[in-house]
């Protein structure tokens, strides 16, 4: 699968840190960075190309490169610590053996024990499959099959709530899973595309693909033990000012897609058919009779192949269309998906710095969704998904974005809005989902959404800060009884 720049950079390039600058740090940072000169670090041994242990037994990787950036910044030593395994990793830093680790994806349990930076890298999960499985696959599409998981990935909580008819299997790691994958032994794993990209290159897997995106984005962080807030507080200024050059080189030297499979062009596969035919040319001019026939067959069988080689090759391009599209859309309700509206978000925080104009954030939760897929099933559920959407599109300005975040989760951005509009549009959103019904059969289903609403004034939040407020006030319209708008 060859991918373009463009497409690498849609997966890869967007951060939480947008700008780079000098690193002003307080009299208490400055005083923990003497008392604490060098950071203990545990290491996941195998997430290449992020962090892994190379053949010398080293530590290598894109975090390890971004790290030694923001410790060199901030006068902090490295030491590191190489455990057998993340699940390790995540246990050392637990029990305060180690300071943090550098490849971790905010998770409720982690949050006891962990303290998170903004993230530095956000990247797709993806469906990998053998070749020989034609059609696109999805969660939903893998029921009753076996997919195969990695123990401490931070999608293993999403997959127990949203495939829970799906076979998980745990292996011990990486490259274990990808073997079973190409042997037929389990029928698909899930990773992040970086990951699978660089591990099929380096096992020379061949017969496997990309064959699906999943709803789920690994926000990549520095994880910190949860005593040393100073540190985060650190290692956050350390991630804004690294230069966008020096961000982007870190990048281009260990992010790639390009595939490792040979694939000849129209003008290869043009040479190599004349080259066949000149030789046969000469052949029959010093063979007999039947030895010419023989060779205008094999000649014939060779073009035929080649023909069929172009026609891979046109049907890979239109499967990369495809990915490109579902990378960008929810294939179940074709709105925005996560990797779109961070995109976008990233425009309008520039756009909302310069102007001091506000935004407002909308977070909508379906009440009681895991009854509706219970009691009518999924294909029920599913379309309940759908009309929430049209509802979202029916409903809000061309200018706002709407996103299914995962799940019965939707994302409205609200540009140029205030608090006190946004919430008169929660509350017209919520009306019109509470009155409206759908038939399924002779039976009238009813639903209704919870919704938490935050804004943004002039710059002075950040995304993610915007979006946990959101869900506070999500959390509080659950409590106080569904079907409520709540937000301030």
């Amino acid at each position: 699968m060859r991918l373009s720049g463009l497409w690498i950079w849609l997966f890869y390039c967007f951060t939480s840190f947008c700008a780079a600058g000098e690193i002003e740090l307080t009299p208490a940072e400055t005083q923990w960075i003497e008392d604490n000169p060098v950071i203990r670090v545990a290491r996941d041994p195998d997430y290449a190309p992020f962090e892994f242990k190379n053949a010398q037994g080293e530590v290598d990787g894109f975090a390890k490169d971004i790290l030694a950036f923001c410790a060199q910044q901030v006068g902090l030593k490295i030491q590191d610590i190489q455990p057998n395994s993340w699940s390790d990793a995540l246990a050392l830093v637990k029990q305060r053996q180690a300071d943090l680790v550098t490849v971790a994806t905010i998770t409720p349990e982690r949050q006891d024990y962990l303290r998170f930076t903004e993230s530095y890298i956000s990247l797709p999960v993806v469906i990998i499959t053998r070749t020989d499985i034609k059609e696109n696959v999805s969660l939903h599409s893998l029921r009753g099959q076996s997919l195969a998981t990695v123990p401490g990935f931070a999608i293993n909580n999403y997959l127990e709530q949203y495939a829970k008819n799906v076979d998980i299997k745990l292996v011990n790691s990486v490259e274990e899973g990808l073997q079973q994958v190409s042997l037929g032994q389990i029928n698909a794993m899930v990773l992040n595309l970086g990951t699978a990209s660089y591990k099929m290159q380096e096992l020379k897997l061949i017969n496997l693909r990309v064959a699906g995106i999943t709803d789920y984005t690994y926000h990549l962080s520095f994880a910190v033990r949860s005593d040393y807030p100073v540190l985060r507080s650190i290692l956050n200024k350390a991630l804004l000012s690294i230069p966008e050059m020096e961000r982007q080189k870190i990048i281009n030297q260990r992010l790639t897609l390009e595939s490792y499979i040979w694939k000849p062009g129209k003008l290869e596969v043009t040479v190599f058919i004349a080259v066949l035919i000149s030789i046969a040319f000469v052949v029959m001019l010093y063979w007999n009779r039947a030895l010419k026939q023989q060779v205008k067959v094999r000649t014939s069988e060779i073009e035929s192949k080649s023909l069929s080689l172009e026609e891979q090759i046109e049907e890979r391009k239109i499967l990369e269309q495809k990915l490109t599209e579902l990378a960008l859309h929810d294939p179940l309700t074709g709105l925005a998906n996560r990797r779109k509206l961070l995109d976008r978000v990233r425009l309008e925080w520039s756009r909302s710095l310069r102007s001091k104009s506000p935004i407002s954030l909308l977070l909508l939760d379906l009440d009681e969704f895991k009854n509706i897929n219970d009691n009518y099933g999924h294909d029920v559920g599913d379309a309940v998904l759908k009309t929430v959407a049209e509802i979202l599109t029916e409903t809000l300005r061309d200018a706002d974005m709407i996103a299914r975040w995962g799940g019965e989760e939707f994302v409205i951005l609200l540009p140029e809005t205030e608090l006190s509009q946004a919430g008169s549009v929660a509350e017209r959103v919520r009306r019109k989902v509470e009155n409206s019904k759908l038939a399924v059969g002779d039976v009238r289903i009813k639903f209704t959404v919870s919704i938490g609403f935050s804004t943004n004034r002039g710059g002075d939040k950040s995304f993610d800060t915007l979006l946990k407020l959101a869900e506070q006030f999500l959390s509080q319209a659950k409590q106080s009884g569904r079907n409520k708008v709540c937000g301030n």
